[in-house]
């Protein structure tokens, strides 16, 4: 009888998103700031470091869909996170202007990429360090908007456990019950109404828009 062998899918999960975020670390993130020296064309510079580190763009796209996978509470995974969404190192401000452009790493923070990726278990981890349930990011998104818009009930639950206000609204007056109920989040939205929403919960505000001139 033949017997084949296989690969554990959790595992190699698990193996995968710790191989991404150790090149981040080693290779990946540590001439950006060089890189960005040259030019001023930030779309020049993404394809500069592309090249130069071919296995970049993965990496940064799809570690959180590995670690996701994985599901597990796992020490080294989080060492790995801790050094790579540290804001207080340049690493960390690197990944963000690559990931996300528009923003800045003083206005958004691990916990908030712990939340939209959906990793209860870091999430966890990252909120018994200290970390503030109720930061805002440059959109005054906290992790349970992101969380919930995304339908993470475990996060979302985990977040309501060390205190994240059940009814913040962010830049256009969405709370988080809001973003899950229009993304159909049904697990979330019921996970919400269990923490003391109020199905009846209005929009603060409409969304303020984008001026010119003197328009009121």
């Amino acid at each position: 009888m033949l017997e084949f062998s296989y690969i554990e899918a959790k595992d190699a999960h698990l193996d995968i998103a710790k191989t991404c975020i150790d090149y981040l670390l080693s290779d990946g993130l540590s001439d950006w700031e060089t890189i960005k020296s040259t030019t001023t064309d930030q779309q020049n510079n993404f394809n500069v470091a592309r090249l130069t580190h071919p296995f970049l763009d993965y990496a940064t796209k799809n570690w959180a869909y590995h670690a996701l996978k994985c599901e597990r509470d796992d020490e080294n995974l989080f060492k790995l996170l801790d050094l790579l969404l540290d804001s207080k190192l340049p690493i960390f401000a690197a990944y963000i202007e690559i990931t996300d452009p528009k923003s800045a790493a003083n206005s958004t923070s691990a916990l908030h990429i712990a939340a939209s990726s959906g990793l209860a278990f870091y999430t966890k981890h990252l909120l018994e360090a200290g970390y503030d349930a109720n930061f805002q990011d440059r959109k005054q998104r906290t992790p349970l908007h992101l969380a919930a818009s995304n339908g993470f009930e475990e996060v979302v639950e985990e977040l309501l456990k060390h205190g994240a206000e059940m009814c913040n609204d962010e830049y256009s007056g969405y709370t988080p019950i809001h973003l899950a109920a229009c993304a159909n989040r049904k697990k979330v939205v019921r996970a919400l109404l269990k923490a003391g929403v109020s199905p009846l919960e209005r929009r603060t505000h409409d969304h303020p828009g984008n001026w010119c001139g003197n328009a009121r």
